[in-house]
């Protein structure tokens, strides 16, 4: 008997082989931090990507942590989370990183806390596309925070989950 992996989240089914051989074949992702610290979800709209971010979402939510949500285009699917004390909508979303970015520079100094902390940004490349059109230094900065936040995130329990559409 196969022991069950609740760190196993099922983001979907394999399309090509349903269509041609009518398996209904899995796609998964770990949710530990260790085995897969930093996730991309890319997809045109309607693939699913909001679905997916929504299960990973309610996974880590279980875990425990902080959970920083930054939400560019603010469509109805977070609605529930709208008031939320980490939840960032629109121009707010850089906020969500610069908090998150705290947390990182913090454990990068010597600090022994190692809870996870994850920062799921929706629209990512939307969102930086927007900023350097207002403020190109700010939106240089803030994908400098995010690179560092990619190098070294995992040894440090910090995460970075993004979407977008390319």
């Amino acid at each position: 008997m196969m022991k069950e992996n609740n760190n196993l989240l099922t983001l979907g089914y394999n399309l090509d082989i349903w269509n041609s051989l009518k398996l209904k074949i899995p796609i998964t992702t770990e949710t530990l931090p260790t085995t897969n610290s930093h996730m991309i979800i890319s997809g045109m709209s309607g693939s699913g990507k909001t679905f997916a971010q929504q299960q990973i979402f309610a996974k880590l939510a279980k875990k425990g942590g902080l959970i920083y949500f930054a939400d560019f285009k603010g469509d109805d699917s977070y609605k529930y989370l709208q008031g939320c004390p980490r939840y960032y909508f629109y121009n707010k979303t850089i906020n969500a990183l610069y908090e998150v970015y705290a947390h990182f520079q913090s454990r990068v100094s010597g600090s022994s806390e190692r809870y996870p902390i994850s920062l799921i940004w929706d629209e990512y490349v939307a969102n930086m596309l927007a900023l350097q059109g207002e403020d190109k230094k700010k939106a240089a900065e803030a994908m400098t925070k995010v690179a560092e936040i990619l190098q070294l995130g995992r040894s440090l329990g910090v995460r970075l989950i993004q979407s977008c559409q390319r």
